[in-house]
């Protein structure tokens, strides 16, 4: 089993990124969290703003390992 797969071994995944530098896939998986509210705080914790735009520069994804489908992400708005 890769690192990765190990820290995956919690319910809800979380993917983020740059708009301007989204790496991909597992290049963006930030952790995982046993709760939601958990996952929650953390893709908190990587969003930030344009300082002239104050545009969101930043998107997250948190995905329920159990279903296989993304359950929230934020509404950023940089290049839209």
């Amino acid at each position: 089993m890769t690192e990765k797969a190990r820290d995956a071994a919690n319910r809800f995944l979380l993917f983020a990124g740059d708009y301007y530098y989204a790496a991909g896939g597992w290049a963006d998986f930030r952790g995982s969290f046993a709760t939601l509210d958990e996952a929650r705080t953390e893709a908190m914790k990587t969003e930030h703003r344009h300082p002239l735009s104050k545009d969101l520069e930043t998107w997250w994804q948190i995905v329920d390992a159990q279903t296989e489908s993304v359950i929230e992400e934020n509404g950023g708005t940089y290049g839209r």
